[in-house]
């Protein structure tokens, strides 16, 4: 569902979102792009030990006379990506693309149903939102996805595959619309800040506060 979007709803946009505006550009959702190019994200370290910078490089953060720097610096193998401090095997393509939280909350992964992610402050840094990227386990009696609106993984999957994108794709900048069967939260298509492409549009995701619902002039 796309509603209009006017003056009053770009005010919820979050400043996080810089707009590159474009004049009769083709865009595509990133979905769809087979080489994205992911640039090297700005990092800082927000506590000890191994942490991911973007979605390729790893770090070694510690602290020394106050001051938390970055001693090591690596770049994961050509067919692994860093999650969670360590590379691991990169089994999507898509998963190259950093999930960027801009409020509070549950959201579905825009390409793969049985993942989500929690967006929460970062522990170091307050007004930082964190993302922590989880993932629907196979059980005894078959494979589920993730329910946006139940916020559990209670969407039965046929054959364990995902026959849909849990967020509509992205057609034309600023398109926006609800998240399937859950009103509270909404997408924006925007260009993502970590690739160089400007006709490349991803759905950052959005909760409107205290339970409210999306509206064509924004959350009420």
């Amino acid at each position: 569902m796309n509603v209009f979007l006017c003056a009053s709803a770009l005010a919820i946009i979050p400043t996080i979102l810089v707009l590159k505006s474009q004049t009769h550009t083709k865009y595509t959702d990133y979905r769809f792009v087979g080489d994205l190019v992911v640039v090297d994200a700005v990092y800082e370290c927000r506590g000890s030990g191994l942490q991911c910078i973007g979605c390729c490089e790893i770090s070694y953060c510690e602290r020394k006379n106050a001051t938390w720097i970055s001693s090591t610096r690596s770049r994961c193998p050509e067919d692994e990506i860093c999650q969670n401090g360590v590379c691991v095997k990169n089994c999507d393509r898509i998963a190259k693309v950093p999930f960027i939280c801009t409020t509070s909350g549950m959201f579905p992964d825009p390409f793969d149903c049985q993942a989500y992610h929690f967006c929460t402050p970062d522990k170091l840094d307050a007004p930082v939102l964190q993302s922590t990227k989880a993932k629907c386990g196979d059980t005894s009696v078959g494979s589920y996805g993730y329910n946006p609106k139940t916020t559990f993984c209670s969407d039965k999957l046929s054959d364990a595959k995902c026959t849909d994108f849990p967020v509509p794709i992205c057609e034309r900048m600023l398109q926006k619309g609800i998240i399937s069967r859950n009103p509270t939260l909404y997408y924006v298509c925007l260009n993502h800040p970590l690739l160089n492409d400007t006709s490349i549009l991803y759905p950052f995701q959005m909760a409107c506060p205290f339970g409210k619902t999306l509206s064509p002039c924004g959350c009420e």
